[in-house]
């Protein structure tokens, strides 16, 4: 039987705590974590919804003129009209 010194218990001792502090502010942490990924996916979905609808979606209008074809030798083939359309 072998007698340990009281210093190396008190070592191990002090390590076993440090160890659990480290793990119980991980675990904290991490259900920190999921509570607010929880939150903003079923409480605040509607705002961050409507912000990446911003940052993403727009709407431009370009009004495209359709451009002349001409030949080879510089002569009009076809000609852009403007007119006006129901559509």
């Amino acid at each position: 039987m072998t007698v340990q010194p009281r210093q190396n218990n008190r070592a191990v001792r002090w390590i076993r705590f440090r160890l659990l502090l480290v793990a119980t502010g991980l675990l904290l942490g991490f259900l920190l974590l999921i509570a607010r990924s929880f939150q903003i996916q079923f409480f605040q979905w509607e705002g961050w919804a409507s912000v990446a609808n911003k940052q993403i979606r727009r709407d431009l209008h370009f009004e495209a003129r359709r451009g002349d074809i001409y030949d080879r030798n510089g002569q009009e083939l076809a000609v852009s009209i403007e007119l006006e359309s129901l559509a």
